[in-house]
């Protein structure tokens, strides 16, 4: 028998002890090797609810305005480097522009461990060369932001361009657009224009992928976007981002599984080492949200909407036929108005990677009586046959929405937000009052499996996503989806958070955004956190 020393059987003991009796934070993985979760990192720079008399520049909050809806991405060829952005309300009071929404762009070159923040070039009053010589110029917002870096150390950042009276029924224009960064994301090289459409067709939730395969496809760049009610169009760049294909119409099936109308929406793209291009999206229920439309009836229960995908073989040129992969019971949630419980928003959107082999698809299931999970399911095939559905990360308690997957370290890694920690839970009552982000990894492989109850938390703090701060201070507003991104054996994930907010007394006026005195008192601070996870001894 080998001789332990004293201190080792020490330590040993108390290790033994701690995990038995379920102390500690983070969860075991691989024997001694457990999940440290690092602080977490306030992206946007700002003067945390204080005064601020510095005027408006686009490296600096001085109104405490919100940030959602936040991606990030990780350089492949240097992975201390991160590139990060989001929905940006900073130029909102500006004295000489609209309200406006502007896509932000942050860099850290410490690992996420300190952030620069900007904003894509082209926005309302920027005067640079770069700004007036951008496709985005003129347009009053720029929102959905979505990054992603190639092989090569070069970033590209898809957006939508909102124009100034943007709204439906009006012959106004709007557009997808991906801009690109050079030098592991430092310099701006400009911003292409892949489609520009009336703003009754409404596109909405663009996603992106790059095939780093090293294959003869490598570099290509893949956006796809939704645009109602039923048709998902599709892009590419062969030439590293400076022109883009025509849009190519990947149509959507017009009823779902359960046979009820269908809106395309959500869509997720990646790709696999042959090259192999995945669109997938949730054909949503139209009735769930326009009662009004044509041929919505009382629907049973039980119905279930689906999420579909196409696949192409030849680098994008083309794709196959559309065909549902899943059934799905999302769990949605629209308070959006101030007559009704004031939860913020939230739909059940899918998001996707791949090992190079197997392809992962995630999203929330709604659970009968106990609230909602996240679930994962996969193919080994290319696409032709799926998983059945796998939880991520079971728990007694609380709703998990909005997950986000990526694959890095021979690891299937998922984020989400969770509501566990909400004292208040009740699954017969969907508003969350705290809300926390957690997360989970397993092996690569098909099907996955999860290490069971193995998730940890990421958030320090929990927040209340129910405060409102958009339309006039009657809105809750969180996004519809965080990101998260790996590489050397660090996973970065990003997410909104409300707790900068400072809540509003009922008694007092709702935060009014015209205000410059109720801005600068932190009630619409809402901020866009991230933290780095790895590996201990």
């Amino acid at each position: 028998m080998q001789h332990i020393s004293s201190w080792r059987w020490l330590t040993l003991v108390l290790l033994i002890t701690a995990v038995s009796l379920g102390l500690g934070s983070a969860p075991l993985y691989g024997g001694s090797s457990a999940l440290i979760v690092g602080p977490n990192i306030k992206v946007i720079h700002d003067n945390n609810d204080q005064p601020c008399h510095t005027g408006f520049g686009p490296n600096f909050d001085c109104n405490n305005l919100p940030q959602n809806e936040p991606t990030i991405a990780v350089d492949p060829t240097n992975p201390n480097i991160l590139v990060a952005g989001a929905n940006d309300y900073r130029l909102e009071l500006s004295r000489s522009f609209k309200y406006t929404v502007w896509m932000g762009y942050y860099r850290s070159t410490d690992g996420g461990k300190t952030w620069n923040n900007s904003f894509v070039p082209g926005y309302p009053g920027d005067i640079s060369s770069e700004g007036r010589d951008s496709p985005a110029h003129g347009f009053q917002g720029m929102s959905d932001p979505v990054l992603a870096f190639d092989s090569q150390g070069n970033a590209f950042y898809l957006g939508l361009i909102i124009p100034a009276n943007f709204g439906y029924g009006n012959s106004s224009k709007e557009g997808v657009i991906v801009a690109r960064y050079a030098d592991h994301g430092a310099k701006y090289m400009g911003t292409a224009l892949v489609t520009l459409e009336p703003t009754t067709a409404f596109s909405d939730k663009p996603c992106m992928a790059i095939d780093n395969s090293g294959g003869p496809s490598d570099g290509n760049i893949y956006v796809g976007w939704t645009r109602s009610p039923a048709v998902i169009l599709f892009s590419r760049s062969t030439d590293h981002g400076k022109t883009f294909s025509p849009p190519q119409v990947v149509l959507a099936p017009k009823t779902s599984l359960a046979g009820f109308p269908a809106e395309a929406r959500g869509c997720t793209i990646t790709t696999d080492a042959k090259g192999n291009v995945y669109l997938f999206w949730r054909d949503q229920n139209i009735c769930d949200f326009v009662r009004s439309f044509k041929g919505c009836q009382e629907l049973a229960g039980d119905q279930r909407e689906s999420i579909s995908m196409s696949v192409s073989n030849d680098a994008g040129r083309s794709f196959l036929a559309v065909f549902p992969i899943q059934k799905i019971r999302p769990f949605d949630q629209v308070f959006e108005d101030a007559t009704v419980p004031p939860g913020f928003r939230h739909r059940s959107f899918p998001s996707a990677a791949s090992d190079g082999q197997n392809v992962y698809i995630v999203w929330d299931e709604k659970l009968t009586d106990q609230g909602s999970q996240i679930v994962i399911s996969c193919s080994a095939d290319q696409g032709l046959r799926w998983s059945k559905p796998a939880v991520v990360a079971p728990a007694t308690t609380g709703y998990q929405v909005m997950p986000t997957v990526t694959v890095a370290d021979g690891l299937v890694k998922v984020a989400w937000y969770d509501s566990r920690n909400d004292p208040q839970f009740s699954p017969k009552n969907p508003l969350m009052r705290r809300l926390d982000v957690y997360y989970a990894e397993a092996p690569v492989g098909c099907p996955v499996h999860f290490p069971a109850s193995e998730s940890i938390r990421v958030t320090d703090r929990s927040f209340d996503p129910n405060l409102k701060m958009f339309g006039g201070g009657r809105v809750p507003f969180i996004g519809d989806y965080i990101s998260i991104a790996s590489a050397g054996g660090k996973t970065h994930v990003i997410w909104t958070d409300n707790r900068d907010v400072k809540p509003q007394p009922v008694t007092n006026p709702p935060c009014d955004p015209k205000k410059l005195e109720t801005l600068t008192q932190g009630c619409r601070n809402q901020n866009i956190y991230t933290a780095t996870i790895t590996k201990g001894p």
